[in-house]
């Protein structure tokens, strides 16, 4: 299927294999970052806009007072805000491949509604809050936010566990088998020293 989408400046090729993943070919960067963008948003739309939502402290408008401990947390970490901040250090091909990346995302979300196809992900039916346009900053928010998620486990000897509702909430009373075989692990590693 062959559309034409503002936004490029030469044709981009996006197949998808039999697994569905997509192969995006074009004539530049700018482009291919373009087209990264759109497919994110075709495939992932619900997704990339909850973490958007969560770096920014703003899930309990979604989701009630079950997530305002999140909210708050990430408020207090202001990891939105130091994106934005750093923005503005980032090199000229970052902050196009950003750029392009965020023009992407938009174009789709531009589909979605010239198209009516729904609200881009079957998730948005249940709720009827806006959905924002992309931002280049949007981007650095989120790999913020998966850094410090992932930076948690770093040099404990297991591989990445987010758990943001774990340092929101009291996270030992909330998921005691979690963090029981935390304590365990290091109990044995201190009894095999001595």
């Amino acid at each position: 299927m062959t559309r034409e989408t503002p936004g490029i400046t030469a044709p981009v090729e996006i197949i998808r294999n039999n697994a569905n993943i997509p192969h995006i070919m074009g004539e530049n960067d700018s482009d291919v970052f373009f087209g990264l963008g759109y497919v994110h948003a075709q495939d992932r739309l619900w997704q990339m806009m909850i973490m958007r939502r969560t770096v920014q402290g703003r899930l309990s408008e979604m989701f009630g007072p079950r997530t305002l401990k999140t909210d708050e947390l990430m408020r207090r970490l202001d990891l939105y805000t130091l994106a934005r901040g750093s923005l503005q250090y980032q090199n000229e091909d970052t902050k196009a491949a950003l750029s392009a990346y965020a023009s992407g995302v938009n174009a789709y979300l531009a589909r979605v509604n010239s198209e009516a196809l729904g609200r881009g992900a079957p998730e948005f039916f249940l709720f009827s809050n806006e959905i924002s346009p992309w931002q280049p900053v949007d981007s650095l928010a989120i790999l913020k936010l998966m850094g410090r998620a992932t930076g948690r486990s770093i040099g404990r000897g297991s591989p990445a566990r987010p758990c943001l509702a774990c340092s929101a909430r009291g996270s030992r009373a909330r998921y005691p088998a979690r963090h029981a075989g935390n304590r365990r692990r290091r109990t044995a590693g201190i009894r095999s020293i001595v």
